[in-house]
């Protein structure tokens, strides 16, 4: 389970993404008649950038410059998943280290590495076939390391049913059927190997300042391998799916219950009217 990281990536001035929030906050002040035309240009400029013969394009990613390969990019402005990125902003500082389980193409990672810096750390974990566009991702961010591999409660190597490189993937298959009725292509299973958080930090010598989790499930079942790093207190950025939770053997109880045990403190900041909701563990005063 080695890491990867390779390449490098175009270099731009910090404050280029400075100058463009700033812009777009200007023309937002100017009030509701310059939307419109504000969309108009996203739309025109992204068109364009999408004809670019990049290996990776530019995202202002919640104020922060980032590039994305095209598998993933999407857009000059992304405003993916704002709860996350203020979550990830309020905890990590210069230097510190950040581990993202589950990080399937490794949004989070490229805009936790933005964040953390060159003498920051960040390791990126996933077991699907969406691994391939994550090592693109993180190619050239020599402080970031990919490896393919599943977090668990115990060491081997299990079985993970995908479907391509959707996020729905899952070691239960029951769970990844949930959403095999919205995606063309079908479920299939492969080994992978898997692993504790506490194997993998000791490993690594990792001193984790924040763990986000989006394991469709596998919430308990990475926890419970995690009893040394959850004893020295980094900060938990968890995504909670009950019905796969239910599906994998745990319990929204069992996590929070957990949690606790080891004296933190849970916060929800997002709910989805799926089912799925988003809480921050921090440790208790």
């Amino acid at each position: 389970m080695a890491p990867e990281a390779a390449g490098s990536i175009p270099v731009i001035r910090p404050t280029f993404s400075s100058l463009l929030a700033s812009a777009r906050r200007r023309a937002h002040s100017l009030g509701p008649l310059v939307k419109p035309a504000l969309r108009a240009i996203r739309t025109t400029v992204d068109a364009a950038v999408r004809r670019l013969p990049l290996s990776r394009k530019p995202t202002l990613l919640h104020g922060r410059l980032v590039w994305f390969a095209p598998g993933t990019w999407a857009s000059i402005h992304g405003r993916y998943e704002p709860y996350m990125a203020r979550a990830l902003r309020t905890a990590l500082k210069r230097g510190d280290t950040f581990i993202d389980v589950g990080a399937h193409h490794g949004i989070w990672s490229v805009y936790a590495a933005s964040l953390v810096g060159p003498r920051g750390k960040v390791v990126a974990l996933e077991p699907s076939e969406a691994y391939r566009t994550l090592t693109e991702n993180v190619r050239g961010h020599r402080h970031v390391a990919a490896i393919r591999c599943g977090a668990s409660d115990r060491e081997g190597h299990e079985v993970f049913f995908g479907q391509g490189d959707a996020t729905s993937g899952s070691f239960i298959r029951e769970v990844t059927a949930i959403n095999e009725q919205h995606s063309r292509a079908r479920v299939t299973g492969a080994t992978v190997a898997i692993s504790t958080l506490d194997t993998l930090v000791a490993e690594h010598a990792l001193t984790p300042s924040v763990v986000k989790l989006d394991v469709e499930g596998f919430e308990l079942r990475v926890l419970s391998g995690a009893t040394a790093v959850l004893a020295a207190k980094p900060r938990w950025v968890i995504e909670i799916h009950p019905p796969q939770l239910a599906l994998s053997g745990g319990s929204e109880g069992a996590i929070f219950d957990l949690l606790h045990a080891h004296g933190y403190q849970t916060t929800i900041i997002d709910r989805n009217p799926n089912s799925l909701y988003t809480i921050v563990a921090t440790p208790a005063r």
